[in-house]
C-alpha cells in the first residue's frame, strides 16, 4: 500500500510517501518558510522525484498531535484536502508515536516528549514487542519534573526522544542521567516518513478518520501517576 505522510508538527516540516514498510522518499521544508505555502509543492517534488503521480497514492497519513495546534492544523487541512479531492483514505497519526518510531528498536521504554512550553512536555511510553511498537500509555501532559520524578520512582532503563532536548537536555541529565538513554539529535524531531508507515499500518487494521472529523489532537494536564509502563 502507497501512503503519503504529512508532519508540520515540528519547527521543520516534511512529506513523505512509503509504500508498506519501505521508504519510497521523503521531503523537509524550508525551516524558514512557512509550512502553508510549502505543503502542496513539496508533495509535488516528492512524487516527481520518486516517479509517482497522486493517482498512485493509495492513503493519506497525517500527524494530528500533541503539538502547536496551529502547526498541526496546517498540515491537517492540507491532508484533508488532498484525501477529499483524490477520495483517498485518511488516518491520523499520534506526534508522539512518530517519534518513537524513529528510534531504533530496544528492548527498552521509549518515553516521546514534545514541548507544550511553560515546562510542561506532552508525553507517551511505548516500547516494542514482537507485533512491532505498541503504545503503553495514552498521550498526556506533565511537568519536565513530574516526568523526572516518574522515571525516578520506576528505577528502570529508558530511551527519551524529542526536539525539546536540544533545549533542555541538561534538566533530564541533573534528574535522571543514570536511567537515561538520549536520543541522537537527528531522531529527535517527528518525520513524515514515520507518520507515513504508521499510516499504512493503520490502514491495515483498518483505522481511519473521517474528513469532516479530523482535528488536531488536544491533551488534557493529568497527574505524574498516570504514567506507567510495563516491565
Amino acid at each position: 500500500m502507497i501512503v503519503l505522510g504529512i508532519e508540520t508538527s515540528s519547527y521543520c516540516g516534511s512529506v513523505a510517501v512509503a509504500e508498506d514498510d519501505k521508504i519510497l522518499g521523503e521531503l523537509f521544508f524550508d525551516r524558514g518558510l512557512k509550512h502553508s505555502s510549502q505543503i502542496i509543492p513539496s508533495v509535488k517534488n516528492l512524487l516527481s522525484t520518486i516517479g509517482l503521480t497522486k493517482t498512485d497514492l493509495e492513503g493519506i497519513a497525517v500527524s494530528e498531535g500533541p503539538g502547536s495546534y496551529t502547526s498541526l492544523r496546517v498540515g491537517i487541512s492540507a491532508a484533508k484536502g488532498l484525501a477529499y479531492s483524490l477520495d483517498l483514505p485518511l488516518t491520523g497519526v499520534s506526534t508522539l508515536k512518530c517519534l518513537a518510531f524513529n528510534s531504533l528498536i530496544t528492548p527498552y521504554p521509549i518515553c516521546s516528549i514534545v514541548d507544550a512550553k511553560k515546562r510542561q512536555l506532552y508525553s507517551a511510553f511505548f516500547r516494542y514487542t514482537l507485533g512491532g511498537l505498541e503504545r503503553v500509555n495514552d498521550d498526556i501532559i506533565i511537568s519536565m519534573d513530574d516526568l523526572c520524578t516518574s522515571i525516578e520512582q520506576k528505577n528502570e532503563k529508558i530511551v527519551l526522544i524529542g526536539d525539546v532536548l536540544n533545549l533542555n537536555k541538561s534538566t533530564f541529565m541533573d534528574r535522571i542521567n543514570g536511567l537515561v538513554l538520549f536520543a541522537p539529535g537527528h531522531m529527535r524531531s517527528p518525520r513524515a516518513s514515520s507518520c507515513a508507515i504508521l499510516g499504512v499500518d493503520s490502514f491495515k487494521k483498518a483505522k481511519r478518520d473521517e474528513v469532516n472529523t479530523l482535528v488536531p489532537k488536544y491533551i488534557r494536564e493529568a497527574d505524574a501517576e498516570l504514567i506507567e509502563y510495563k516491565r
